[in-house]
């Protein structure tokens, strides 16, 4: 707060003293266990998930096969964790007006809503319990997706295969997430990035599921060699975005400061899981073989490349709003070769 870059307070109190505010666990270093399981997650009603799928072949010439597939998964007795310390009635509600920016799509300078602050008499307070999200509301999930796949075998011992997947996962936990404050989960797994998860974004579809796979093998008709290759064409990276939003921007809204003090701030998610996406990850790998015997031994050599164009899809990104916001962090390794030689005896 003074500037000199040093917590001026007891670091062992943890109550709000000099410069230190609250910490957020009270709990903290003492010998207790602050977590316990319902017996409706542990002794009565298991996760489950129904599964059903329907398939179709037909030949359209000899060595050639289509294949279509239909799959529907639903899943039920989904788990929250909650912290019994609080009810609904301990926490101040709060909007963040996201920056304008065309990247943030749809979002760009809008007012999202539905992020709480938990009231200061009940900051730090943890008596976390996991059970079954029915007993707050209702909350789904399911899946539905189509598979197409071909394969065919032509010429001297070629085969190719491949298809196409796509489909959709829904997940709805509004009817929990709006009643229910002090359950603390995020909206998708993806999307948390240490963020805090606004109402507007319980409800999410990704359809970002789309994948296009193809091999082909065909023995060369020289030197003995035979030659392979994949592709793949997948879905590209979502595109997330957090914000750090100070103190200032919110206490105007509740009346008071945040809980964790007049310095604090808290990071929000601008975008839901799966709204933007990045461009599609494609990459093609080949391989080279040729088998030999020599007496009992039967020795097969292979040279292959891995990511034959080179490739750079970016595999994760900064994922904070700012100047270096979806800056890559890991991308797809680059062209590799690869020798090998298999010897069976």
């Amino acid at each position: 707060a003074n500037g000199d870059f040093y917590p001026d307070c007891l670091l062992t109190n943890p109550l709000a003293n000099g410069e230190c505010g609250t910490i957020s666990n009270l709990n903290l270093g003492k010998p207790v266990n602050t977590t316990t399981y319902a017996d409706d997650v542990l002794l009565d009603n298991r996760n489950y998930n129904w599964q059903g799928s329907v398939s179709l072949q037909q030949e359209l010439r000899p060595g050639t096969a289509l294949n279509v597939g239909y799959f529907r998964t639903s899943y039920g007795n989904l788990q929250a964790t909650t912290n019994r310390a609080f009810t609904a009635a301990d926490f101040d509600t709060f909007c963040v007006t996201a920056p304008t920016d065309a990247r943030l799509g749809d979002n760009s300078g809008k007012q999202l809503c539905g992020f709480y602050d938990v009231k200061p008499a009940k900051f730090g307070q943890e008596d976390i319990l996991i059970t079954q999200s029915a007993n707050f509301g209702k909350q789904t999930e399911v899946f539905d997706g189509v598979d197409i796949g071909m394969n065919t075998r032509y010429g001297q011992g070629g085969i190719i295969q491949g298809g196409i997947s796509f489909g959709r996962t829904v997940t709805d936990k509004c009817d929990v997430v709006q009643k229910n404050p002090q359950v603390t989960f995020t909206v998708d797994g993806s999307a948390g990035l240490g963020a805090t998860v606004g109402e507007d974004f319980c409800r999410v579809t990704n359809t970002n599921q789309t994948q296009v796979k193809a091999a082909a093998n065909y023995p060369l008709p020289f030197f003995g060699l035979e030659a392979s290759a994949t592709y793949q064409n997948n879905p590209g990276l979502p595109v997330n975005a957090t914000l750090v939003v100070p103190n200032s921007a919110i206490a105007p809204q509740i009346g008071r400061n945040l809980s964790a003090g007049a310095t604090a701030n808290v990071t929000v998610a601008l975008m839901k899981p799966y709204q933007e996406v990045g461009d599609r990850l494609q990459q093609i790998d080949v391989r080279f073989g040729k088998r030999l015997t020599l007496g009992r031994m039967k020795i097969r050599g292979q040279f292959d490349i891995y990511n034959l164009f080179n490739a750079n899809n970016v595999l994760s990104q900064n994922a904070a709003y700012g100047a270096s916001w979806q800056a890559p962090s890991s991308v797809l390794g680059a062209r590799l070769f690869k020798f090998g030689v298999q010897i069976d005896y």
